[in-house]
């Protein structure tokens, strides 16, 4: 498998987020899932950068709709999208 870097993994999310086919949250939940696991070493990303857990959980709530209503997902979106700041500020302190 080739490597995936954080910056790759970012780059993604962000791709991800910008939405520009207006998926459901659920489909986007299920992309960032995809993202976040995709790396064979992806434990060692969590322990380094532990925000991508927590993206990961995030995106996992989108994917099985456990989020309430249709607004609820884009404030989970919303705080993902933060998340996502957060460790691309990591990654460059």
């Amino acid at each position: 498998m080739k490597y995936v870097s954080i910056n790759d993994i970012c780059k993604r999310l962000q791709k991800i987020l910008a939405n520009k086919d207006d998926e459901s949250p659920e489909t986007l939940g299920g992309y960032i899932v995809g993202c976040t696991i995709i790396p064979d070493d992806i434990e060692a990303y969590y322990v380094d950068y532990p925000v991508l857990d927590e993206i990961a959980d995030l995106g996992s709530d989108l994917e099985i709709g456990n989020y309430g209503n249709k607004q609820d997902g884009y404030s989970y979106l919303s705080q993902i999208n933060n998340k996502v700041k957060e460790l691309q500020k990591s990654i460059h302190d």
